[in-house]
């Protein structure tokens, strides 16, 4: 029997339909994977920290109202339930669950974010964990040269729709209008002022085009739409984004920007199935949030719809520069791109069913739900999901570094005597 927690405590509303109400890409993944291994015969267990909403929705899922991972773990373990699933956040609750061998569990830790070497030392030593499950196969590749690489397993997450397409909105734009559309959190780990900045240095943009921006879950982590908020987002980074827009933030419609904040599913569909194409994470630097899959982007691929986006993370792998969008590395190139589906509505096209072909190939339910079931049900798989990454020259970089100049987690991982003797000192 499988066990699944998820922290819904920064939610304000949820249920197990994940269509129902505005969810971070995470949290409806973990809801997903619940209702897919239930509805497919596996007994799973979903552990909460807050009851979901009554709706009648997969009313065979049972979930256990719990105050915390530590207590998920102690009650799954006394119900003699094999596996728990948790995303990794890399918190100290989790650094003392994997040093607790004590309990009769075996844990799958779910890389939304990569996880940290310090938590990789913890996971290595801890002989209750299981599997380390990457969203990508970049991902995947990216974390290979650590000691947990052969508890590693890529299995993509999907994407879904709700089957109506009926509008729900009810500032829906009119059929007549040109837009296109940022999805993602506005917070400066996600970029958007890389698409503010962009935005402004176009050289020419029609009067009548406009970018709607499009909150997610993560703002505010509530359901609360940003027409509701004194600002934009937290005080510094606004900030930063009034400097953009001439230090005051009512200049944006006249720059054509509408902000929305966070939108239902339904209304989500809605907006972007009439804009021309979307706009997702930009980021292109190492040095900044790179994403591990962008689940918005294959979300606006699967509609049918081109991306911009930036040239680097999981993002070459899950929508592809020139198959699913346009990738950019630099914001005078996220201009041009821009500028480039602005002008040629032929190529948003194409590139929007290009990516929806892909996507439907490689991100739906049944792919994603039949890798967990052989993994739950311990049957042979290959690593990757898609293809082996190839090896970069930032990979063999970073492995020489590693090898040339050890830290203190791989000096404390040389032997594995060694490693335990000196275990509780080095986690103080």
């Amino acid at each position: 029997m499988t066990a699944i927690f998820i922290d819904t405590r920064p939610l304000a509303r949820w249920s197990t339909n994940v269509h129902s109400h505005p969810l971070s890409g995470t949290d409806s993944q973990i809801i997903g994977l619940a209702n897919l291994l239930s509805a497919g015969g596996q007994p799973v267990t979903l552990y909460c920290t807050s009851l979901p909403e009554r709706t009648g929705h997969h009313a065979q899922l049972s979930t256990v109202l719990v105050a915390s991972l530590t207590e998920a773990s102690l009650i799954a373990s006394q119900r003699e339930e094999q596996v728990l699933v948790f995303a990794v956040k890399g918190t100290p609750e989790e650094i003392n669950l994997l040093r607790n061998n004590d309990l009769k569990l075996k844990f799958c830790g779910w890389a939304h974010n990569s996880p940290d070497p310090y938590w990789m030392y913890h996971a290595h030593l801890s002989e209750n964990f299981w599997r380390l499950v990457c969203v990508s196969d970049w991902q995947a590749g990216e974390l290979a040269i650590n000691k947990l690489s052969h508890k590693m397993v890529s299995i993509p997450n999907f994407a879904s729709w709700p089957a109506t397409t009926s509008p729900t909105g009810e500032n829906l734009p009119d059929a007549k209008d040109r837009y296109c559309v940022y999805v993602g959190a506005l917070k400066r780990s996600k970029g958007f002022h890389h698409v503010l900045q962009a935005w402004m240095s176009l050289n020419a943009r029609p009067n009548n085009f406009r970018l709607i921006v499009l909150g997610s879950s993560a703002l505010y982590s509530s359901s609360d739409s940003l027409g509701s908020r004194s600002g934009l987002t937290d005080h510094a980074y606004e900030e930063q984004l009034k400097s953009i827009l001439g230090d005051d933030l009512s200049n944006s419609k006249k720059y054509g920007i509408e902000f929305r904040g966070s939108v239902d599913k339904l209304e989500l569909r809605s907006l972007i199935e009439r804009s021309e194409f979307v706009i997702a994470n930009p980021n292109w630097s190492t040095n900044e949030s790179l994403e591990t899959f962008c689940l918005s982007a294959v979300e606006a691929n699967l509609l049918g719809r081109a991306v911009v986006a930036g040239r680097a993370g999981a993002l070459p792998e899950t929508v592809g520069h020139e198959r699913g969008g346009l990738l950019s590395r630099g914001d005078m190139e996220l201009a041009k791109n821009i500028e480039r589906l602005i002008y040629d509505g032929a190529l948003a096209k194409a590139l929007g069913l290009t990516g929806r072909n892909y996507s439907e190939i490689n991100f739906n339910s049944q792919k994603f739900v039949s890798r967990w079931m052989k993994l739950l049900t311990y049957q042979e798989m290959e690593k990757y999901a898609i293809a082996r990454p190839k090896v970069s020259m930032r990979f063999v970089a970073r492995y020489a570094y590693r090898i040339l100049v050890p830290s203190k987690v791989d000096c404390c991982m040389r032997g594995k005597r060694h490693a335990k003797k000196n275990y509780n000192e080095f986690s103080t």
